[in-house]
């Protein structure tokens, strides 16, 4: 009797480690990817899938239709001032350095909210011109003035909760092209952070 104890609680643990080894391979393996994206139109909003690495520009034509996105998307770009997310949240680490942050901070993740962005450049601009659609407030990643030619990368590191649950770190780093064209959108991300 001592003896099949003894080997029932070997198989047990046998079956617990190799259960635990099936869960570290279904586990997608985090990847760090760069990519510059054309956000260069006002009318446009480019969605990124971190998962492929694929992205979709979808116009706005008076209405922020999501419906056009075919892409599994975790954020969404709108010129060099407008973030939104897929039904998650985000927080500013602060820091300059994407290798910095080790670990999934603790912290209060800002949800998207509300609001009206300029989808069509005219001056003066009216209500017209606008249109509704949700951003993300934490995501702010430039700082200056475009109008006195000011506007540069904060280069700060976001975590972007996803709404699956997963992870990602997120930094902008450039907002032209080699032209010097505003508006190309250059970033780097890992994901899924662990």
């Amino acid at each position: 009797m001592k003896n099949f104890r003894c080997l029932a609680a070997m198989l047990l643990v046998v079956c617990a480690c190799a259960a635990c080894s099936n869960n570290d391979e279904n586990e997608p393996e985090t990847t760090t990817n760069t990519l510059t994206v054309d956000a260069s139109a006002y009318e446009n909003w480019v969605y990124v899938d971190m998962k492929s690495g694929k992205t979709q520009t979808v116009s706005m034509t008076g209405t922020d239709d999501e419906s056009k996105v075919t892409i599994d998307w975790q954020f969404a770009i709108h010129r060099y001032t407008d973030i939104k997310t897929n039904g998650g949240a985000a927080i500013n680490t602060q820091l300059t350095n994407l290798n910095s942050v080790t670990t999934v901070p603790a912290g209060e993740y800002t949800e998207d909210v509300e609001g009206t962005i300029l989808y069509q450049f005219v001056m003066p601009p009216t209500d017209e011109n606008y249109v509704s659609t949700h951003t993300n407030k934490t995501m702010v990643w430039t700082e200056g003035s475009a109008m006195d030619k000011t506007l540069k990368p904060t280069n700060h590191v976001f975590v972007l909760k996803c709404k699956d649950g997963t992870y990602a770190k997120l930094q902008f780093t450039d907002l032209t092209n080699a032209e010097n064209v505003k508006g190309h959108i250059t970033f780097t991300y890992e994901y899924p952070v662990k």
